[in-house]
This record gives structure tokens, sequence and C-alpha cells, in this order.
């Protein structure tokens, strides 16, 4: 009976190793899920801020300045910088950012004094990390965001 631990410690070495890679495939996908749909909701949630960001701006501009064309102008590239910049912040990947900002249904730098700023953002986001697991479950195209902010103008 004395030599029966030694033999059991001898067949049981490596076993970790074994159930180790036949487990981590499983984990692998487990874990694929929850940090693509994590970075989904990191950019959506960024997203939706530099829209509400760049729409509060252009609804703060005076009216004085949405009169002229070219100072309504300038304040719609500033609003869409904003967004940039804000963006910017994170590495949304190689699919690449829509912006559109909307004075009453048109767009933003005509000389009219809107009573509505709608801005849209629409995010092409790619899967960089884990896309041989989700694009196998998700599809092989890309995943769209859209982000919306619609606020009154309350220009002075």
């Amino acid at each position: 009976m004395a030599g029966f631990p030694k033999a059991k410690a001898r067949r049981d070495r490596g076993v970790a190793a074994v159930e180790f890679a036949i487990i981590l495939p499983l984990i692998l996908v487990l874990l694929a899920f929850p940090v693509f749909f994590g970075r989904v909701f990191m950019f959506y949630s960024v997203a939706q801020k530099a829209a509400q960001n760049a729409a509060q701006y252009i609804a703060t501009v005076p009216k004085v300045e949405m009169h002229d064309s070219n100072k309504a102008a300038a304040a719609n590239d500033v609003a869409k910088e904003i967004i940039r910049l804000t963006m910017g912040e994170v590495n949304a990947g190689s699919g690449g950012i829509g912006i559109q900002v909307d004075c009453d249904d048109g767009e933003c730098g005509t000389g009219e004094v809107p009573t509505e700023i709608l801005v849209n953002i629409r995010l092409v986001l790619y899967d960089d990390y884990f896309a041989f697991l989700t694009y196998s479950i998700l599809g092989d195209g890309p995943l769209v965001i859209n982000a919306n902010a619609k606020v009154k103008y309350l220009g002075t």
C-alpha cells in the first residue's frame, strides 16, 4: 500500500494542462460576446453623448449668428467637430462615422433660425478582436449604431 500514492501521482501529472486545453476554446467563446457587446454599448454611449453635446451647442447659438448664413455654417462645422473630437476619444475602428446636423428638417447654416435641432450619428462598427467568433454567429456585415439627439432651439 505504500507505493500506491506515488503511482497515482505519476498518472495525474499533466491532467490540469489537458483539462485547460479542452476548456480554453469554450472560455474564449464565452468571453468574446460580452467583450464585443460591451464595446458596442460603450460606442453607443459615447456617440449619444456626442450627439447631445453637438445639439446643445447649436441650440445655444445666438439668433444673430443664425441669421448670418456664414456664421450659422461655422456653428454647424463646430458642432460636427465636437462630434469628431468626442468620437476620436474611442477607437471606432475602420468602419467610419456619418454625421448629420439638421435644423428643422434641413441643413443648419442656411441663415434661418430653427425651432429644433436634430443631430444623427451613424457609426459602423467592426469586431477587431473576436471577428472569427462573432461574425460566425452575427453574420459577416458590420454592426451599425445610430445615435440621435433632438433639442429645441434656445438661442437668444
